[in-house]
């Protein structure tokens, strides 16, 4: 999937996304390569999620980070395995976008933390 036309893009994700100088205006193409389709061996459960979320995964799972719903990272966790338990107790309850980074690209899934 591709999309063309201008867009607001953050300069870096470890800026402040509520600052207008850390967005830029774009027009390059957004793609969705890399992204493993939903079915692709991911398993991101339970959602919505009180205490452990837990990842599966057919491949290796490198990294995973957990953003806000503003884009603000809150955790980031290295893998090395096909399963990870991330206590998510200390975040407020809300929702939450989960990128799962494993060796064959990457899947990217908004939760809901109770």
């Amino acid at each position: 999937m591709a999309c063309n036309g201008y867009y607001l893009k953050l300069a870096d994700v470890n800026l402040d996304n509520n600052l207008a100088s850390s967005w830029t205006a774009s027009n390059g193409v957004i793609s969705s390569a890399g992204e493993t389709p939903a079915d692709a061996g991911i398993e991101i459960y339970p959602n919505p999620v009180s205490d452990v979320l837990y990842i599966k995964s057919d491949r290796e799972i490198i990294s995973l980070n957990i953003y806000d719903i503003r884009g603000r990272l809150q955790m980031t966790v290295n893998g090395g395995a096909n399963m990870c338990e991330i206590d998510i107790r200390h975040l407020v309850k809300g929702a939450y976008i989960v990128k799962v980074i494993t060796d064959g690209g990457s899947r990217t899934e908004k939760i809901v933390k109770d």
